[in-house]
Parts: structure tokens; sequence; C-alpha cells
């Protein structure tokens, strides 16, 4: 079985383990799904590592999004201001302008149940800074290594028309 699992590089590894570790890790059939939640919604990714932002872009493609990448902070502002994305997947550690601060700016003043939802991702694994991204708007916040099915699950979530 293979698996995807962000951290920092893309990794893929053969795996063959029985019962309930196969059913935590994400297999190609779940990645390329369609996702009528997703199809026609804008997401900006933004990392500054590639290796991220090609594997997040080739999960999210097939579901039908458009998607919007942006390698540092400052060009993440400029395209959520631009593009008024529904969904932001950001990393907290960027170049020019710290996730934080992409954050603050594209949430100012907006509550948090309103577009753009945003889902921060870090390799910090401190509380504290989770606290901060959740007081400023973030809706989740994943430490690295991500499993890209719950990845995919939260955009769902965020993402699905709200129940009548």
């Amino acid at each position: 079985m293979d698996a995807i699992v962000l951290t920092g590089q893309l990794i893929l590894v053969s795996l063959d383990f029985p019962g309930a570790w196969n059913d935590t890790l994400l297999t190609p059939p779940e990645v390329h799904r369609m996702s009528a939640t997703l199809e026609n919604k804008r997401i900006l990714v933004v990392d500054d590592d590639q290796d991220i932002l090609t594997t997040i872009q080739a999960v999210f493609e097939p579901t039908g999004a458009i998607l919007d990448i942006a390698n540092n902070g400052n060009k993440a502002v400029e395209l959520a201001e631009k593009n008024h994305p529904d969904l932001i997947i950001l990393d907290m550690m960027l170049p020019g302008r710290s996730g934080f601060l992409v954050l603050e700016k594209v949430k100012a003043r907006k509550p948090r149940n309103e577009k753009p939802f945003v889902i921060m991702i870090t390799g910090n694994q401190g509380k504290r800074h989770q606290m901060y991204a959740e007081t400023l708007g973030a809706n989740e916040y994943f430490t690295k290594p991500v499993k890209l099915d719950k990845l995919m699950a939260s955009a769902e979530r965020l993402l699905a028309p709200p129940a009548a």
C-alpha cells in the first residue's frame, strides 16, 4: 500500500500493515477521488517548501478545486486580496511575511465562520502558537507531518454547504 505523508519533503512509502494502521494512511484512490464539495472552490496554498506545494497541488487538483499557489507571505496576501479564496492552506513559517501576519491580514474583522477559512500547517509543536492562530481566525491547525487524508477531510468539512 502506498502512503503519502506531508513533512517538509515528499515521501512515498510502500507499507503492508494489517488492521487499523492501514485505515489511517492515505491511499492513491483517496488522493484522486473527485469531491463535489471542493469542485470550483478557490483554494490558496501557501508554503515556502516546493515539495509541499507540489504534493498539496497533486492531491487537490483532481477534486476540481481552483488552486492558487504562493511561496511567501507577501504573495499570499496579494493573491488573497485579488482572488478571494474560499480556503487558505497556510504554513506558519514563511519568508517575507509570517503565516501569522498573513492570517491577521486576510481575516481582519471577519468572523471565524466566514470565508476565507484557514487551515494552518506548522512544524511548531507549541500550544501557544496554536492558540494564537485560533485567536487570529484559523479554523484548523495541523502540525507536520500532516496526513493528507486529514487535510482533505478538513477542507471538505470547512467548505461543505451548510446543513439544511
